[in-house]
C-alpha cells in the first residue's frame, strides 16, 4: 500500500525478513525498535505475541493507524516515537533489535553512515539489525544499474544516490508533489557501510520474494541482516 505522506510503498504483511525480527523480539527481555514503521505490520506482530515495541515514524498519521490495532491490554508493551531516524531520542545500549525497511532508500549518503552508527549504539551486545533496501537493479529505473557499477568502480561511496528519481524515469510529478531523492544500494554497498559501523554481517543477500514484479532477476530488494558483537 501506498504510504500516507507519499514516501513510497509498505507492505502490510510481515515479510520474512520482518518475521525474523519479530521473532527475536518475542523471545528478548529488552525493547526493540521498528524504524519507519508505516501501518505497523511488525509492530503489531511482535506486540501480540508478547514483545516490548518501540515503533517510530515520520507522520503522525501511521502511528496512529499502529495505536488503534494494539489491544488495550497490550498498549503499555507499545511506546511511540515520531521524527526522523537517527534523531529521535532513545538511551544508548537499550535495544535488542532494530527493524529498517524500505527507509534507508530514502537517506542521503551522511544521514545513512549516521544512522549505521546510532543503530550500534543504540543495541545491546549481541542485539541485531534487519534491513531492507531498494537496489539499483530495478525495471522502473532503465540504465541506471549500469551508472551505479560505474560510480562504483570510481569509488563513489553511495553510487545508488539519485537527487530527482521521478526525472530519471520520465515520470511527471503531479502538482504538489514533491522532488524525491532516492539512495539505492546493491549487496557490497549495504555490508560495507554497516561493517564499518562495527556490525559483524550475518546474512546479506537479494530478496527474491519481495519486489518481484519490479525486477525480473531477483535483485529488486536487498536484505540483511548484522549483529553487534
Amino acid at each position: 500500500m501506498p504510504t500516507l505522506n507519499d514516501y513510497g510503498w509498505t507492505s502490510t504483511e510481515v515479510h520474512e525478513y520482518a518475521q525474523k525480527f519479530v521473532e527475536l523480539a518475542v523471545a528478548s527481555n529488552h525493547w526493540v525498535l521498528d524504524v519507519g514503521c508505516a501501518y505497523g505490520a511488525p509492530v503489531v506482530a511482535a506486540i501480540k505475541c508478547g514483545a516490548r515495541v518501540i515503533a517510530n515514524d515520520l507522520d503522525k498519521r501511521h502511528l496512529q493507524i499502529v495505536l488503534r490495532q494494539i489491544p488495550n491490554e497490550l498498549s503499555l508493551n507499545l511506546r511511540i516515537r515520531q521524527g526522523a531516524f537517527p534523531r529521535i531520542k532513545l538511551p544508548a545500549a537499550c535495544l535488542s533489535a532494530i527493524n529498517c525497511s524500505a527507509v534507508l532508500h530514502f537517506m542521503d549518503g551522511p544521514v545513512v553512515d549516521r544512522s549505521a552508527a546510532r543503530m550500534f549504539d543504540l543495541l545491546v551486545p549481541g542485539g541485531k539489525i534487519f534491513l531492507l533496501t531498494m537496489t539499483p537493479f530495478m525495471k522502473p529505473l532503465p540504465g541506471f544499474a549500469e551508472e551505479f557499477e560505474r560510480r562504483k568502480s570510481a569509488g563513489e561511496r553511495f553510487p545508488g544516490y539519485i537527487d530527482d528519481v521521478y526525472a530519471m524515469m520520465g515520470v511527471q510529478r503531479k502538482d504538489g508533489q514533491r522532488k524525491m531523492s532516492i539512495n539505492l544500494f546493491d549487496l557490497d554497498v549495504l555490508s560495507r557501510t554497516f561493517a564499518e559501523a562495527g556490525f559483524i554481517i550475518e546474512t546479506a543477500e537479494y530478496a527474491k520474494n519481495i519486489n518481484a514484479a519490479m525486477s525480473p532477476d531477483g535483485r529488486g530488494a536487498a536484505a540483511l541482516i548484522a549483529r553487534k558483537p
